[in-house]
């Protein structure tokens, strides 16, 4: 762990002075100490350090795939494989007129601005800062980690709120509906997104509606209303890469996402709206092929098998409890 030096932190706190009361209120908490500690309670005194916004965007960072390795009062410390960087917020956000675009990495997802010295940009009502430091040798985070960071800061939610359903859009429905043997399995409900695409009517038997792409790695970013993938499938062991498993249950949990599959993972045998199935978990890319990812409900109605499979986010009791108000949807036997 890297020890930071007093002026540095003294630097930091006065810089920040120009951005307004509550930046200064955080950043100048900074120079009360040079200790540095993975975990807030490790911190030296502050208020920010201690919020909920700051538990927040410790995640932001984990989940962009970089490691905190200390804290001030105000700002964590984190590391990318090329430098360390002081990472804070402040809120609300404003663009204070000494500000201006910052072009030495761009394109960069979100719009990106300097004073000459930090870098901040927008995300979810707050400004999000980066300095150097706290080595005299570190410099900003490149192209690629400053990327990532901003995608996990616009998709990783400050609040949860619970997942909003909405009715299946008319069109959707319908387009499900014209193969008649896979009515049956034409959710009525879905989670609620803005916009939306289907797949092309070229197989009989299968279909889907997707918005958005797989972020590999990241099932934290998967979540609707920014990404939403449903596939269902009449007579599934034509079209899934995989066995569907039949031993060895696993109860729902979170953070299954995130583990290595070589194989479907059983999460149990179910009765959902009437229909007795089971839930599996389907394996990644590319054993998993369509369905990677997939939590999939499997049942038999009409002497058919029917499949609805979901790209699953973290945390994944959600995803599980996402899919089952999805099934609850479909038409009755």
């Amino acid at each position: 762990m890297r020890v930071h030096a007093l002026v540095r932190i003294t630097a930091v706190a006065v810089v920040a002075l120009a951005v307004g009361s509550a930046a200064s209120d955080q950043r100048g908490s900074a120079a009360q100490g040079a200790l540095a500690g993975r975990s807030a309670a490790d911190c030296p005194p502050g208020t920010w350090i201690r919020s909920r916004t700051a538990t927040w965007l410790r995640r932001v960072v984990e989940v962009a795939g970089y490691k905190i390795e200390g804290c001030t009062g105000s700002a964590w410390i984190a590391t990318s494989l090329r430098t360390s960087f002081y990472i804070w917020s402040t809120e609300p956000w404003r663009r204070s007129p000494e500000l201006r675009p910052y072009t030495e990495a761009s394109p960069l997802p979100l719009s990106t601005y300097t004073d000459g010295t930090r870098l901040v940009w927008q995300a979810q009502g707050l400004g999000i800062w980066i300095e150097a430091g706290p080595s005299a040798g570190d410099v900003l985070p490149g192209k690629s980690a400053l990327g990532w960071l901003q995608i996990s800061s616009r998709g990783l939610p400050r609040r949860y709120r619970p997942i909003e359903m909405m009715a299946t859009p008319p069109a959707v429905l319908a387009r499900c509906r014209t193969d008649r043997d896979l009515r049956p399995a034409c959710p009525t409900a879905i989670p609620r997104i803005r916009g939306w695409e289907t797949y092309p009517r070229v197989v009989k038997g299968i279909f889907g509606i997707q918005l958005g792409g797989e972020i590999p790695g990241k099932p934290e970013l998967m979540r609707p209303p920014r990404v939403l993938h449903i596939e269902l499938a009449l007579d599934p062991d034509r079209w899934v890469p995989f066995r569907w498993p039949t031993t060895g249950a696993v109860a729902p949990h979170d953070g299954l996402v995130r583990e290595e599959r070589p194989r479907p993972l059983l999460l149990g045998r179910v009765t959902w709206g009437g229909k007795r199935g089971s839930v599996a978990l389907a394996p990644g890319y590319p054993v998993g092929g369509s369905q990677r990812n997939h939590v999939m409900f499997r049942w038999r109605q009409g002497g058919k098998t029917y499949v609805v499979g979901m790209h699953a986010w973290e945390p994944f009791t959600e995803a599980y409890a996402t899919l089952r108000r999805v099934v609850l949807s479909l038409p009755g036997r």
